[in-house]
C-alpha cells in the first residue's frame, strides 16, 4: 500500500437538519477551510412519503438549510446545495458518487443497542458506500489533535490511519491492538500472565516496526502504540475513557454482495453509542 497521503478536496455533508446534523456542517466546514476543500450538502426527502407532503417537506427543507447555512463560516468554501426527492441512504452515496467526494460527514444520532441502529440512514451508507465516513458527535471547536486509531494488522485499519493522518495532519495518534486470548479462564492463571506478556511484548515490538515502516514516509510525528489484552469493544472504551480522544478511527471491511449485511460488530457498538467523534474507512 501506497505511503502517499490521501487528499481531502471534496466533502459530502449529508443532513437531516437536526441539531446534530447541525455539528455535522460545523464540522464540514470547519474541515473544508483546513483542507481547501470543497462542500457539497445535501438533504434527502424521502420520496416514500405523500405527495403533497414531499412537496411542503422540500419546501421547508430548502429554507432550514439556508438559515444553518447562514450561521456558518462559509467565506472562501466553494459549495453545493441540494435539497431533493429520494431514498435518503442511496441518494446520499449517489450524489456523493457523483461530486467525487473523498470523504462523507453525517450527523450522529445515539442508538442504545447496536441492533436499534442497524437499518438506519447512517449505517446504511456505512455499510453499503465506500467513502470514508465521519459521524460528528461533539460540538466543534478546533481542528481534530487526539486521535485514536483502532489497529488490527489488517489492510483496512492501515487504510484508515491512512487517511486518518490526512483528516488530522497536526493530530497526536495513540494507535490500539486489542489481543484477544481465547479460553483464558480454562488455561492455568501463571501459564497464561507469562505467556500474555510474552505475547504482549512481541506484538508491540511487531506492531512498532510496522508502523514505523509505515509512518517513515508521512508527516505523522507523534504516535504512540498500546496493546491490551481483551475484546476490541472493551479495549477501545477502556482507552476511550483515559486518552479521551476527540477522534475515534476504524478500519471496516470493504465488500460486496450478501457480506453487505454486516457492517462489523466493532464498528457497529462503537458508532451506536459513541460520544466522541468516529471515522470510518474501508480499503476498497
Amino acid at each position: 500500500m501506497s505511503n502517499q497521503r490521501p487528499s481531502i478536496k471534496k466533502i459530502t455533508v449529508a443532513t437531516d437538519l437536526s441539531a446534530r446534523s447541525d455539528r455535522a456542517l460545523q464540522r464540514g466546514f470547519s474541515l473544508a477551510a483546513q483542507h481547501g476543500s470543497a462542500v457539497q450538502v445535501v438533504h434527502i426527502v424521502d420520496d416514500s412519503l405523500p405527495a403533497t407532503m414531499r412537496d411542503q417537506q422540500l419546501a421547508l427543507g430548502a429554507a432550514a438549510l439556508e438559515q444553518q447555512m447562514a450561521a456558518l463560516h462559509t467565506a472562501g468554501v466553494e459549495v453545493k446545495k441540494l435539497v431533493a426527492c429520494g431514498q435518503p441512504f442511496a441518494d446520499v452515496i449517489r450524489r456523493a458518487d457523483a461530486f467525487r467526494s473523498d470523504l462523507i460527514v453525517l450527523g450522529a444520532h445515539r442508538h442504545p443497542t447496536r441492533a436499534l441502529f442497524r437499518g438506519t440512514t447512517a449505517e446504511r451508507i456505512l455499510r453499503l458506500g465506500h467513502f470514508p465516513v465521519l459521524v460528528v458527535c461533539s460540538p466543534v471547536a478546533n481542528p481534530y489533535t487526539r486521535v485514536l486509531v483502532a489497529m488490527d494488522l489488517s489492510t483496512h485499519s492501515r487504510r484508515a490511519l491512512q487517511f486518518a493522518t490526512a483528516l488530522a495532519p497536526q493530530g497526536e495518534f495513540r494507535l490500539v491492538h486489542a489481543a484477544h486470548v481465547p479460553f483464558k479462564g480454562l488455561l492455568d492463571t501463571r501459564a497464561v500472565h507469562d505467556a500474555e506478556r510474552s505475547g504482549q511484548r512481541e506484538l508491540t515490538r511487531f506492531i512498532e516496526r510496522d508502523m514505523q515502516e509505515f509512518t517513515r514516509d508521512t508527516d505523522v510525528s507523534q504516535w504512540e502504540i498500546v496493546v491490551h489484552e481483551g475484546m476490541p469493544q472493551s479495549v477501545i472504551a477502556a482507552e476511550v475513557e483515559h486518552y479521551k480522544p476527540d477522534l475515534i478511527v476504524l478500519g471496516t471491511h470493504g465488500r460486496s454482495g450478501i457480506a453487505n449485511l454486516v457492517l462489523g460488530s466493532v464498528a457497529e457498538d462503537i458508532i451506536a453509542e459513541a460520544r466522541t467523534d468516529v471515522l470510518t474507512v474501508k480499503a476498497w
